[in-house]
C-alpha cells in the first residue's frame, strides 16, 4: 500500500490522519516473493500485470532476503485513480509465490 501518513506518535491522532492519496500518484511499489523461480520469470510476471492494470512503470530492482529464502522487487509506478490501484493490488495476488505488495 502506498504511505499516506502516520501518527507520529501522537496517540490522539488517527493512524493515517485525515491524509488522502491524490490522484495521480506515483511511488515505489515493492513486492515480496518466495525465491523459488528464476529473477527473469518473476519480473516478466510483475511486467504482465504491471501491463494489464495500465500501470506506467520504470526502474525494476531487487534485492534478496538475507537467507536468500524470498526476493523483493522495487519498481517506480505512476497509479491514476484510487480504483486502478486496488485494481492493481488484487492482481498482483495472482502472482505464484507473492507474499506481501506495498
Amino acid at each position: 500500500m502506498v504511505n499516506i501518513g502516520g501518527n507520529g506518535g501522537d496517540k490522539n491522532k488517527k493512524p493515517f490522519g485525515d491524509e488522502k492519496v491524490k490522484f495521480p500518484v506515483s511511488y515505489d511499489l515493492k513486492v515480496i516473493l518466495d525465491n523459488n523461480n528464476p529473477v527473469d520469470d518473476i519480473q516478466k510476471a510483475i511486467e504482465k500485470v504491471l501491463k494489464q492494470q495500465k500501470v506506467s512503470f520504470t526502474d525494476f530492482r531487487s534485492k534478496l532476503s538475507s537467507n536468500d529464502k524470498y526476493i523483493s522487487f522495487t519498481v517506480s509506478v505512476s497509479i491514476a485513480s484510487h480504483e486502478q490501484m486496488t485494481s492493481l493490488y488484487e492482481s498482483l495476488k495472482s502472482i505464484p509465490g507473492i507474499k506481501l505488495a506495498l
